[in-house]
C-alpha cells in the first residue's frame, strides 16, 4: 500500500465523521506491496460494487474478478456460499482513486500511473535519468513508451482523466503548484532539454535570476506604499528589464527558449480527501458511507474557502491581473 499523507486533525468535517465511528470495529488487513490484503464477506462486495444480490448471483468468478479489478480491488479467491461467502482481496491504491473520482473514468496503466504521480508522488517525472517538472506532453510521451501505446492515445487518456479530477479541486497547476523548474530548449531542438544537462541549467539559471532580481530590487524597487502610477511604472520597467535579461541568458547559453514550468501536484483538498477515505474505511465505515462523506465535501471545502477569503481585491491583486 502506498504511503499516505498524515492526518493532522484540522479537518472538522472528518472529525465529525470519525466521532460517529468510535464504536465501530476497526478493520485489519495485511499491508503488502500491492495494497491492503484482507478478507471480505459477500456484503462487502455488494457495498463496494453497488450490486444487488441478483447482480452478484448472476456473475461468475471471472466477471466478479474483472469488475473488482476495474474498480481497484484484486480478487484472489472466493469460498463458502450465500451470505457466508468469504473473499480474499487486495484493496489497491486505485480503489481510493476510484472513490475520489466518484467512479468516473476507466482504469488503465496510464491513468493509474498519472494518479500515482499526482496523489502519492512528487509531480516530477524521470526523464533521461533525472527528475524534472514535466509538461503534460512529456508525461504522454513517457507513458506511451512505457506502456506500448501511441502518444495520441495516451494524451487523450490524460486529458479525460484531468477533466475528471478538476471539478473536485484535487490538482494544483500553474502558480499554485510547488513542482517547479526552469526548463529550456536548446537551439535547433523542438523538445525541452532532459537529463543531467537540464538539471545543471535549471540550477545555473536559478542562480542567475536570483542575482538579477536582487539587483533589480535595488534599481527599480516595487513598494506598496508608492502611488498607483509609480507602481504601474515600476512594474512595466521591471518586466522590460526581465525580458532583456532573459534574452541575454538565451544568447549566453545558446538557448531558444527559457520557461519557468510547474507540473501538477496534489492540492490540500485532494490530500485531505485521499487520507480521509482510507482513514474512514479502516475505522469501520462502509463504502456507501464513504460515498456519502465525499458528497458532502464540496460544500465543506467551499465553506472553508469562504472563511479564508478576504472581501474584495487589493490594488496589488488587480495589478497582477492587469499586467
Amino acid at each position: 500500500m502506498k504511503k499516505l499523507q498524515s492526518y493532522n486533525g484540522w479537518d472538522t468535517h472528518l472529525d465529525s465523521w470519525i466521532e460517529k465511528l468510535n464504536e465501530r470495529q476497526k478493520r485489519v488487513g495485511e499491508d503488502t506491496h500491492d495494497g491492503l490484503k484482507m478478507v471480505w464477506m459477500k456484503k462487502d462486495i455488494l457495498d463496494f460494487t453497488g450490486w444487488t444480490n441478483s447482480n452478484y448471483t448472476n456473475r461468475g468468478f471471472r466477471e466478479k474478478k474483472e469488475r473488482l479489478h476495474n474498480m481497484g480491488v484484486a480478487l484472489h479467491e472466493l469460498t463458502g456460499k450465500g451470505d457466508a461467502t468469504q473473499a480474499v482481496v487486495t484493496i489497491q491504491n486505485y480503489a481510493w482513486y476510484y472513490l475520489l473520482l466518484r467512479g468516473k473514468g476507466q482504469r488503465s496503466k496510464v491513468t493509474e500511473a498519472y494518479l500515482d504521480n499526482i496523489f502519492t508522488g512528487t509531480g516530477y517525472l524521470n526523464l533521461d535519468g533525472m527528475n524534472l517538472a514535466a509538461t503534460l506532453a512529456e508525461f504522454a510521451e513517457a507513458y506511451a513508451e512505457q506502456f506500448g501505446e501511441t502518444v495520441s492515445a495516451v494524451s487523450n487518456k490524460l486529458d479525460r482523466l484531468r477533466s475528471n479530477i478538476k471539478p473536485y479541486g484535487y490538482i494544483l497547476s500553474g502558480k499554485e503548484s510547488s513542482a517547479k523548474q526552469i526548463r529550456v530548449k536548446i537551439r535547433e531542438s523542438e523538445t525541452w532539454l532532459k537529463g543531467p544537462r537540464a538539471i545543471f541549467l535549471d540550477q545555473k539559471l536559478r542562480r542567475e535570476y536570483a542575482d538579477f532580481y536582487l539587483d533589480l530590487d535595488q534599481k527599480v524597487p516595487y513598494r506598496k506604499t508608492d502611488s498607483l502610477r509609480m507602481r504601474l511604472q515600476a512594474k512595466k520597467l521591471r518586466q522590460d528589464m526581465t525580458m532583456d535579461f532573459t534574452s541575454h541568458l538565451k544568447k549566453q547559453y545558446k538557448l531558444d527558449l527559457i520557461r519557468s514550468h510547474r507540473s501538477s501536484t496534489i492540492s490540500p483538498e485532494g490530500c485531505a480527501d485521499y487520507t480521509a477515505v482510507v482513514a474512514l474505511y479502516m475505522m469501520g465505515a462502509t463504502f456507501a458511507e464513504i460515498r456519502s462523506f465525499l458528497e458532502e465535501r464540496p460544500v465543506y471545502w467551499q465553506e472553508q474557502d469562504n472563511k479564508n477569503k478576504t472581501p474584495g481585491k487589493t490594488i496589488d491583486e488587480m495589478l497582477e491581473e492587469l499586467l
